[in-house]
Order: C-alpha cells, then structure tokens, then sequence
C-alpha cells in the first residue's frame, strides 16, 4: 500500500514538474481526437475500420460527411478545451503576480533597511568626525598651565565677575574657548536635527525642533558621549557663555541645547563665588 502511494507521488512530481498545462491541453485534445475517431471509424465501416473513400478514392463526397461529423463533435471540445487554457493561463498570472508583488515587498523592505543603515553611517561618520575636532580643542583647554590648574580654570579665574561683564569679557577675549564652544555648538545641533524627523540643517528650524520633537533615546547616547569627555572648568566657562536673558540673543540657541541634553545637571558650583555665577547656573539648569 505504502509503495502505491510512493509511486503515486512520485508520478504526481514528475507530471507537476515536466507537464505545463498546454503540454496537458494538447495531450487531453489528442487523445479526445483519437478516441473519437477510432470509435466513428469503428461503428461506422466496422471491424476493419477503414471507410470505402479511402478504397474508393472517386467517392469524394464522403469527405463531406466524416468533416461535418468531426466539426460538430470536435469544435465544442476544442472550444471547451480552449477555455480551460485560457482560465489556467490566468490563475498561472495570479500566481506570478503574487509571487512578484511578495519579492518586490520584500525587496523594498530590503531597501529601507538599507538606506536607514547608510544614514546611520553617514551619521556617525560625520559625528565622530566632529568629536575628534572637539576632542583636539579640548586637550587645550584641559592642559595644565604654569599656575597648577588648567588652560579653562585659569581663563575662568580671569575673567570670573557678575555674569554679564564675565559674558562680555569672556567673548572679548580672543582664545581657544572660542573655537571649543563653535564646534560644541555644531555637534549639539547635529546630533538634535539628525536624531528627528527633520532634513535641514538650518539654525532657523532649530527652534521648532527644541520646542516640537520629543527626546529621542539616540540623542541620549550621543550627547552623553559629548557630556562624559567635559570637565568642571568647561562646564563654568559654558555657564558664562550661555548666560542668556532675552530669545534673540545670539548664544540662545546654544542654552536650549545644553538644556536639552542636560549638561549642568553634575556641575559644581563651590567655585563660583559670585552669587550672580550661582543664580545664572540655576537658570540654566533649571530652563
């Protein structure tokens, strides 16, 4: 029993894998030929099966009677047949559209995939093209100075006072600092515009950004990166720089950023003996 059914498996791939449906269409109308006209020579001339026009070639008008026979006999099942091409043809499209509009989804799938992986790349090819930057500047901020403190701590004991004549000295005096909070700014900006659903890189839509899209988990990452490398003498120095009082001040843009990514949130105020240095750092925490 189990190699009857074998052997039928084994037939039904072969006929599946081998036999197109016209292969079978045209096998099915050529055996219906032959049976018919076995079975009409048969009954009509006989066991010899063969009619008196082909002994008789001058009986001509025999042709007429065995063709009207087979036309009416035969045109219904070509037709028939015909039809049944037809309808296979078209479930044989159905499939292969199906089969096409499965390899393009995933195809397209395939493609945004892609694209969301290159746009990644591009990302943090250019972000961590920003950080070395960052990270150059900040090396000379960060070295030791004759005094035993550093570059920033010196720059921040100089120019220490209230909190605008410390903005307006800082920014009046030419150093590195200048640069250092340039390409922090950029970095800020970037990692903001780049984690949302916003394409254009320019300052004007910032804003929007800052007031309109949520905190993203990559901003997090990012900026926590940017945060980890800062020491307490920077965070001073972006204390004063970022002292803002009014939206269309200059350096607002850079305080709703550092807010964004809560940089003062560690800060440490015990040098900031000016209680004007102790209230601006508050604002800035605090928004």
């Amino acid at each position: 029993m189990s190699f009857c059914k074998a052997l039928k498996k084994l037939c039904k791939k072969v006929i599946c894998r081998f036999l197109t449906i016209p292969d079978i269409v045209v096998t099915l109308a050529f055996v219906f030929l032959t049976v018919i006209a076995v079975c009409y020579f048969k009954t009509s001339y006989g066991p010899s099966c063969v009619p008196p026009l082909l002994c008789r070639p001058h009986s001509y008008a025999d042709f007429g009677v065995i063709g009207d026979f087979f036309g009416g006999i035969l045109n219904p099942i070509f037709s028939f047949l015909g039809l049944v091409l037809l309808l296979a043809t078209l479930r044989q499209n159905e499939k292969e559209l199906a089969l096409s509009r499965k390899e393009l989804k995933k195809s397209n799938k395939a493609l945004k995939e892609q694209a969301k992986t290159q746009k990644q790349q591009r990302f943090e090819s250019t972000f961590f093209s920003l950080l070395d930057q960052h990270n150059k500047l900040l090396d000379v901020l960060t070295a030791a100075s004759k005094g035993g403190s550093t570059v920033a701590g010196d720059l921040f004991l100089e120019i220490k006072c209230d909190a605008q004549p410390s903005k307006s000295k800082l920014l009046a005096t030419e150093t590195s600092f200048h640069q250092y909070a340039r390409i922090l700014y950029q970095i800020l900006k970037f990692i903001c515009i780049q984690n949302t659903n916003y394409s254009s890189q320019a300052d004007d839509q910032l804003l929007d950004i800052l007031k309109n899209s949520p905190y993203s988990n990559d901003e997090k990452l990012y900026s926590s990166m940017v945060r980890a490398l800062l020491s307490n003498d920077i965070y001073l120095l972006l204390v004063i720089n970022c002292y803002v009082t009014e939206e269309t001040d200059d350096f607002y843009k850079f305080k709703k950023l550092i807010e964004r990514y809560s940089f003062f949130e560690h800060l440490s105020t015990q040098r900031m003996t000016s209680g004007n240095l102790t209230s601006t750092s508050n604002h800035i925490k605090t928004g």
